[in-house]
């Protein structure tokens, strides 16, 4: 006999297929629960790397958006967003191999595209800033260079100083650089005149327009108040080859000022750095050296004896080595002689006077050796002084400042900067001092000397005048 199908159920026993649900429904049947499976602390740190960085990078990227000053972290913070998807990725690799004993998966996957996406938006800002910035410094540094191989150091000074270029007739560049750049004080010449005659310029000088010179990239940038970029250049002359450090500077304009950043070139202690360990001297780069060195020796000797007032050997060296015995021979008025002659080379275009004073310092300078005035010649000694080859003859040039006394006073009254030109023939400009002679004096700058600070020996105090 069939059992009835409508009996009721014992206590314990389960319908086959629904139950009813606390609801009066019908649902399915439940499940066993999931076992509880710890977290990766691999993936949290991931994760937490991740969202850290993305705080940082989008509250800088907003900070920077109200004051426009560029976000630019340091070189190491690249690494955290790789530290982040290591993590990750190592993370989800010990989540898979765990048979499902670890969860975490969620902050693998979040943490990963997190560090890739704010990552890669960073770096692609940080290399569009760092190419135009070197762009622009690389153009500011190219002009620089440009003037001076064509003989302008004027307008390369210029470009340093922030002054502007544009528009300025030769003159007016002159005007400024002097004016404001260029008074000397009682320790040495002017800043402008450090810069002429320092071995950078020099170098380049001595080149001729022949020096290559090439961009060896950036070695370090950073924003202060502006982008401060270094780049590195190799320069190769006929007669040395070195790395120079060209510092940048690049600020935004300000209201009223020219539109667009503004760069400068920066000079450290005068002139861009020459990086000494890599100054090599080629073959006749080292020939011109001991040129020089035979050519100070007799332009010292020379300006001993001007300032010593013996006017005779003086005007000997400036002879031709072949006829100083017979001359000495016979009866000489040495510095009636050097007055009659055109050692003092002056170009009117070239030698700068202020206004007010130029007629006065022509005066003194065309009588040098001829009127009662005392004069006063020193020499610069340089470390690259130029030396120059034409003809067969070498030539040296001598940076040297004339100091021209009041007429009833030993008080100077005009400080002139010049150089001090000496030749000899090629063949000889090695065998000794005496084979050179003193070709001219020519005259680059007159004005006023800087006054001696007050103090112990200065004007107006003890043991001072």
């Amino acid at each position: 006999m069939a059992e009835a199908t409508d009996r009721p159920q014992g206590a314990g026993e389960v319908s086959s297929g629904i139950t009813p649900t606390p609801g009066g429904g019908i649902g399915t049947m439940p499940t066993a629960s999931e076992p509880y499976r710890p977290l990766s602390l691999l993936a949290l740190a991931g994760f937490g790397v991740a969202v850290l960085y993305a705080f940082v990078v989008v509250l800088g990227g907003a900070i920077s958006l109200f004051t426009r000053v560029p976000w630019l972290m340091p070189g190491w913070s690249f690494l955290v967003p790789v530290v982040a998807l290591v993590l990750c990725w190592a993370a989800r690799a010990r989540i898979r191999d765990s048979e499902e004993t670890l969860s975490g998966l969620a902050f693998t996957t979040w943490g990963s595209r997190l560090a890739i996406v704010v990552g890669l938006t960073y770096a692609a800002y940080y290399g569009f800033t760092f190419f135009a910035v070197r762009l622009q410094a690389i153009d500011r540094a190219d002009q620089f260079f440009a003037e001076l191989q064509q003989g302008r150091p004027d307008k390369a000074y210029l470009y340093a100083m922030k002054g502007p270029v544009k528009g300025l007739e030769d003159s007016d560049i002159r005007d400024q650089i002097e004016n404001f750049f260029n008074s000397p004080s009682p320790a040495g010449p002017g800043a402008y005149s450090q810069f002429r005659h320092g071995p950078f310029v020099r170098a380049l000088e001595a080149a001729g327009g022949a020096a290559r010179i090439k961009s060896a990239g950036v070695t370090d940038w950073e924003y202060k108040g502006g982008y401060r970029v270094i780049l590195k250049y190799h320069i190769d002359t006929p007669l040395n080859e070195f790395d120079v450090n060209v510092e940048t500077f690049g600020r935004d304009s300000k209201p009223g000022e020219q539109r667009g950043r503004q760069w400068q070139v920066v000079l450290q202690k005068g002139e861009p750095a020459i990086i000494l360990s890599t100054l090599k001297p080629k073959p006749r780069g080292e020939e011109f050296h001991e040129d020089a060195r035979m050519a100070w020796n007799f332009a010292s000797a020379w300006q001993d004896k001007i300032n010593q007032m013996k006017w005779d050997e003086a005007f000997l060296d400036a002879l031709p080595p072949a006829e100083r015995e017979q001359t000495r021979k016979e009866q000489i008025n040495g510095r009636k002689k050097l007055a009659e002659g055109k050692l003092i080379r002056i170009d009117d275009k070239k030698f700068w006077t202020g206004k007010a004073q130029r007629d006065d310092i022509l005066r003194c300078v065309r009588d040098t050796f001829g009127g009662n005035r005392g004069v006063t010649l020193q020499l610069q000694r340089a470390d690259m002084p130029l030396v120059r080859e034409s003809d067969g003859r070498v030539t040296a040039y001598f940076d040297a400042q004339l100091t021209y006394q009041e007429e009833s006073s030993p008080k100077p009254k005009y400080v002139v900067e010049a150089q001090v030109v000496v030749s000899a023939a090629e063949e000889e400009a090695k065998r000794a001092p005496s084979v050179w002679r003193v070709e001219g004096i020519e005259l680059e700058s007159g004005r006023t000397p800087p006054e001696r600070p007050r103090g112990p020996g200065g004007p107006g105090g003890p043991g001072g005048p």
